[in-house]
């Protein structure tokens, strides 16, 4: 759940592990809708590792992943 991920972000190794992926722990809102793929509000092991390998990379794949993921979002709203 996105209380666990908060928590989770308090651990040292978490934190040095998000350090070394560019991602900002400041961010764990939006990195959090990025990994629920299937918007269930919890993400499983698969979701995470497929999100994280996702994210890996340049910083600014974050920013370009949380793009297509408002997009979606819109396209969903629009065609209710």
């Amino acid at each position: 759940t996105l209380d666990e991920l908060h928590h989770s972000f308090t651990r040292p190794d978490i934190r040095s592990f998000m350090t070394a992926l560019e991602i900002d722990v400041i961010e764990a809102d939006a990195l959090f809708a990025l990994l629920d793929d299937n918007g269930d509000g919890a993400v499983d092991i698969a979701e995470f590792v497929e999100g994280m390998t996702r994210l890996k990379g340049e910083a600014r794949s974050m920013d370009i992943h949380m793009l297509i993921l408002q997009n979606q979002k819109a396209l969903q709203a629009c065609s209710q």
